[in-house]
This record gives structure tokens, C-alpha cells and sequence, in this order.
């Protein structure tokens, strides 16, 4: 079992693959579609254990540094959700080069709306198998909720009652930085539009590995595991949670459904 780092090149710029490489020729390959932002960071140590337990079973996995995140070119405040889902695409595209043709999806958070902009190629294969950790099913949801913490991170830092209304109006007119990310308008008009759903369920195996009551309008189109303890997402300081890794390996190495 092996890391390595791939840089190819994406819709603007080189982006950077992590791949978790099997000691043998890998049979399948997880691709990595990460949260957003900090909740990005805040996920990397789970990621990273669930490849380096999926290469045991001859699964590579792959978790591409976006455009703007992480090693890849350009800013943050250059990155635009168009531009991220043909980097998915281009990341898609090498790991069916590299003569791996059964490819499956793990989501996380923000990462489950960045998926439906390419579902349809994933599910035309009745093998694949589509895994979300905690996922978000509306990213205007999730806008807001960056939002309300800069609202108060703004109150508690600098003692301003900054107003989310506010907030929402200028991200309208020009980048606003929240929690280090600066966002810019056409990237928050995006994140606002976007929505993820499951796809049918005849088309792949699928499963959500999820804190608290599911939403009420989510279809029963995948297999829902409860989980407690740590929220990774939320965590100042997240550690390795061992059974959502262990559940989630199990799950695309063929041993649950």
C-alpha cells in the first residue's frame, strides 16, 4: 500500500490528486467528491484512514484538491462550481485511463450537490456503489449556515452585530470571507442552486452514513446508517471515527448493501 500525488490538468489549471494505491493492481476505484471549504480540512484524516483501509481490498481511492483548494492552481476566490464539477470530470477521466474501469463515489457534505451535476454517469453502471457522508441535500442550506457563523464569529471577535440579511445582500455584489475563504458571488450563486437527490435506486447500491433524523423529503432510495458520537464537520479538533470508516469500507468492498 502506497500515497502518491498526481497532478493533472484540469478545466483552469493543474489540480492534485492524493491516491491511496493496493500493493496490487487496484480492481475499483473510490472517488473522493469533498465538502466544502473548512469542512474540507475537517475531513481529511477520516478520508485518509477509509483509503488506506480500502487499499487492503484492492480499492484505490482518489480525493482530487479541487481548483482553488488545497495544492491545486488558482485562489478560492477563482473557484467556481462549473469549473470544480470538470475537475471531477478530468479526475473521473484519468482513473478510466489508468485501465480501472469499475469506479464508485464517496460524498461528503457539500460534495453530494458537486455529484448530481455528473449522477447520470455514475449510475448507468449497476455496480457502482455511492456512499454519502452526512450529506447536504440543499446547498442554499449551506450557504446559510456559513453565513450565521460568520454572523457570529463577527459578534464574538470584533464585537459587531453583523445582520445575515447584510451579509446576504453584499455576497450578491462582491467576495465576502468567511471562516478564511473568501467566496465569491458567482460561486455562492451556485453553491445556493444547488440540490442533491439520490438517484434511482435500481441503478446502484447506495448508502448514507448520517448523524441525528434524516430529513423528512428524502426518499428511501438508499440505505441510511445511524451514526454517533464525534461530528466531524463540526469538530474543533476531528478525530478518526472508526466505525463510520469501518461501515463505509465495508460497504464498497461488497460487504453490506
Amino acid at each position: 500500500m502506497g500515497i502518491a500525488g498526481q497532478f493533472i490538468n484540469g478545466a483552469a489549471g493543474r489540480i492534485l490528486m492524493v491516491c491511496h494505491q493496493p500493493e496490487s493492481t487496484p480492481h475499483a476505484a473510490v472517488v473522493v467528491f469533498p465538502a466544502l471549504a473548512e469542512e474540507m480540512n475537517k475531513s481529511r484524516r477520516l478520508v485518509w484512514a477509509l483509503g488506506q483501509q480500502l487499499s487492503a481490498h484492492g480499492i484505490m481511492t482518489v480525493v482530487p484538491d479541487l481548483m482553488g483548494t488545497g495544492d491545486s492552481t488558482g485562489d478560492f476566490v477563482e473557484a467556481r462550481w462549473q469549473t470544480w464539477s470538470e475537475d471531477m470530470r478530468a479526475t473521473r477521466q484519468w482513473i478510466a485511463a489508468q485501465g480501472i474501469e469499475q469506479q464508485h463515489a464517496l460524498l461528503v457534505r457539500l460534495g453530494a450537490c458537486l455529484f448530481t451535476e455528473d449522477a447520470n454517469s455514475f449510475v448507468a453502471d449497476t455496480n457502482t456503489r455511492i456512499a454519502a457522508w452526512q450529506p447536504e441535500y440543499d446547498g442554499a442550506t449551506a450557504l446559510r449556515q456559513l453565513l450565521r457563523m460568520k454572523v457570529m464569529s463577527d459578534r464574538v471577535t470584533w464585537g459587531e452585530k453583523t445582520k445575515l440579511a447584510d451579509l446576504q445582500n453584499t455576497l450578491n455584489r462582491e467576495p465576502i470571507e468567511v471562516g478564511g475563504y473568501a467566496f465569491h458571488p458567482k460561486l455562492a450563486s451556485a453553491i445556493n442552486a444547488a440540490t442533491f437527490a439520490w438517484p434511482d435506486r435500481t441503478a446502484a447500491a447506495q448508502a448514507s452514513f448520517e448523524w441525528g433524523k434524516a430529513p423528512e423529503e428524502t426518499p428511501t432510495t438508499h440505505t441510511r446508517y445511524a451514526m454517533d458520537g464525534q461530528r466531524f464537520w463540526t469538530a474543533v479538533e476531528p478525530e478518526v471515527h472508526d466505525t463510520l470508516v469501518q461501515q463505509t469500507v465495508d460497504f464498497f468492498a461488497g460487504g453490506v448493501a
